[in-house]
């Protein structure tokens, strides 16, 4: 019995690798030979990063290894660490990495709890679970790019807020008593401070994080532009438009949005129809986030519980959403040009200076290091 399960789990292996090897095989072959459709995808993929991911997420990072670094997480008063403690299972510190992160962007909550696995302040099942709910889209991407370009409504926008706040609560309240079990260990809090290095050091850090975030979005782009190439996207669309009843663009397009969440702009204008499904692809985040989270944490965490969590969270506010609109959203009126949208993209060129800024910062940091060394 021993010799078959060791000799499955080699064959399992060797399986895995010929797939590897084929699907980058696959890949080489296609930005070989379809260079016009490469380029458009990496064209696309920098547009989102300069109009949507920057605007929104490059000051939230920064502002997160600040928090977690200056030491600001450890002064909060006594009775709500025990609450937290209490309903929740988390100590202190993640309990406001758990607040802060619904809000702050996708990568943040799992660029913070990370940092905490490092510091050896929790455990890796704990952090594993932790990335799972510590998860959400931010105010600047949910009110810019969605309820402000697909529906000029800002009441979407705290629609899709509240749907995916209240999924991650409940997620929250489910593991907990998972998350009693684990040991968070304790460490010497560290009193507050904040220095010029440090912010420039936090500032450093978010530009190498936000050029890995964009640099994977861009690679995800070509990757769904080869999919529909080879008809593989297609498939899947016409598929889920037969099972729904969409038409087939939608269906491309929540396709398209589930591979990487900011393709969620190629969706049609003032279609309140489809608000629960938006909030369950903003819930879960996208393939494109995982794989952002997995170069964050660098495969020192599992991700099995966050892929398991965020679908359970896409569920949740699925039904969350198609509940509290009947609310949120009843003195919404659908305007006559309903599918029209009169969203002005901004400009770039603030995110590209952004990315020169930081760029030449890290280098005249790095050549300090290296003059001190």
């Amino acid at each position: 019995m021993i010799d078959w399960v060791i000799f499955m789990k080699k064959t399992s292996e060797k399986v895995i690798s010929v797939i590897e090897v084929l699907l980058l095989l696959i890949s080489a072959w296609y930005c070989i030979t379809e260079t016009t459709a490469v380029k458009a995808a990496v064209s696309e993929g920098m547009s989102r990063c300069l109009n949507i991911l920057i605007p929104s997420l490059y000051a939230m990072l920064a502002v997160s290894s600040l928090l977690t670094e200056s030491g600001l997480l450890g002064l909060i008063p006594n009775f709500i660490k025990k609450a937290a403690h209490k309903i929740f299972g988390m100590d202190d510190d993640c309990f406001l990495i758990f607040l802060f992160s619904m809000t702050a962007g996708y990568p943040t909550g799992a660029k913070m709890i990370y940092s905490e696995y490092q510091n050896g302040h929790i455990e890796k099942n704990s952090a594993e679970l932790l990335m799972g709910v510590c998860f959400g889209a931010g105010p600047a991407f949910i009110f810019g790019c969605i309820s402000g370009q697909l529906y000029g409504n800002a009441a979407v926008g705290q629609t899709i807020l509240i749907s995916t706040i209240l999924a991650n609560i409940l997620l929250a309240l489910l593991i907990s008593p998972k998350l009693k079990k684990c040991s968070f260990k304790t460490s010497k809090k560290q009193a507050f401070h904040f220095s010029a290095d440090m912010l420039t050091d936090c500032v450093m850090s978010a530009g190498r994080s936000m050029s890995g975030i964009c640099l994977m979005v861009i690679i995800f782009a070509v990757v769904t532009s080869m999919l529909r190439t080879y008809g593989v996207l297609n498939s899947f669309s016409e598929l889920l438009s037969s099972l729904t009843g969409l038409p087939y663009e939608t269906a491309n397009a929540i396709c398209c949005s589930f591979m990487d969440v900011s393709a969620i702009s190629q969706l049609p204008s003032g279609n309140y129809a489809l608000l629960p499904e938006i909030c369950a692809l903003v819930s879960f985040g996208g393939v494109c986030v995982m794989m952002q989270a997995a170069a964050i944490t660098k495969g020192a965490l599992s991700l099995r519980p966050l892929i398991a969590l965020r679908s359970a969270a896409a569920v949740l506010s699925y039904f969350i959403c198609r509940y509290i609109m009947k609310f949120t959203l009843a003195d919404v009126t659908v305007p006559a040009s309903a599918g029209f949208s009169l969203h002005k993209a901004a400009s770039p060129v603030p995110s590209v200076m952004i990315l020169l800024m930081t760029f030449l910062l890290i280098c005249e940091c790095d050549g300090r290091k290296n003059e001190k060394i």
